[in-house]
């Protein structure tokens, strides 16, 4: 959380006797994460970024589409003209939005084979 929500919520609890507790942060595990890694190379394009020039796009950690709207959303990314940047996950089985359990691979270009052809 932001440090002044986090100030509001503690506020809150001076009036009442709820109380909110932080966690966190949890940080994933077991990560082969080094300089060359994805997530680097995608800090430092954004960098290379003009301020307030790049959406994010994130359903958080467990938050995966069906592969029909995870295409719908790549459509949208790509005639929306905008500079964005994607955190994508293995489309759901499901026609709902469904939560998996976040899994490390091996192989970064496996998730390109849920993105529609030629969308790189």
């Amino acid at each position: 959380m932001e440090a002044s929500t986090v100030r509001a919520l503690q506020e809150e609890h001076n009036k009442t006797t709820k109380l909110a507790y932080m966690v966190g942060p949890i940080i994933q595990t077991g990560s082969n994460c080094s300089e060359e890694s994805n997530g680097s190379i995608c800090l430092n394009w954004l960098e290379n970024q003009t301020p307030n020039s790049v959406l994010y796009v994130c359903f958080g950690s467990g938050g995966t589409l069906p592969q029909q709207q995870t295409n719908e959303l790549a459509l949208g990314l790509e005639l929306s003209g905008q500079k964005f940047l994607w955190v994508l996950r293995e489309p759901s089985k499901s026609k709902d939005v469904d939560y998996k359990i976040a899994a490390v691979g091996n192989d970064d270009n496996d998730l390109l084979k849920y993105l529609p052809h030629d969308f790189l």
